[in-house]
């Protein structure tokens, strides 16, 4: 039995590892950013997103305790499309934003660089 808590370390350390790489879009055509649950707590989810031929911008997102899923995507894409309407197209549908860039074939990235707020899970497809 000693000889699993050694594994079980190791595993968790790379279902983290996985989740954070996986929570990266390198070079992207397009993007979800896909919100689940409901906040358990007010808080803050800021994103990373490098634009086309630009610089990486955080994107800070206040969220309101008790706000579902579908009202964080809501409050999530208003902000980047404020922040990034030049280059970037932002739909949100339901709980998902959809992320593609204005001009066709160009890339960008998007990554969740912290969140502060309980209960709403956020994952990048």
């Amino acid at each position: 039995m000693s000889n699993l808590l050694p594994r079980r370390k190791l595993w968790g350390v790379l279902a983290v590892s996985m989740i954070l790489f996986i929570g990266m879009s390198h070079g992207a055509t397009k993007a979800s950013v896909v919100f689940a649950k409901q906040a358990k707590s007010k808080g803050e989810i800021t994103l990373g997103v490098t634009p086309p031929g630009g610089e990486m911008q955080q994107i800070t997102i206040t969220i309101v305790e008790k706000m579902n899923a579908k009202q964080v995507a809501a409050a999530v894409a208003k902000e980047l499309s404020f922040a990034l309407s030049e280059v970037l197209k932002v739909e949100q549908n339901g709980a998902k934003v959809k992320l593609k860039p204005v001009e066709k074939k160009a890339t960008f990235e998007i990554r969740i660089v912290n969140q502060t707020v309980q209960g709403i899970s956020v994952t990048i497809q």
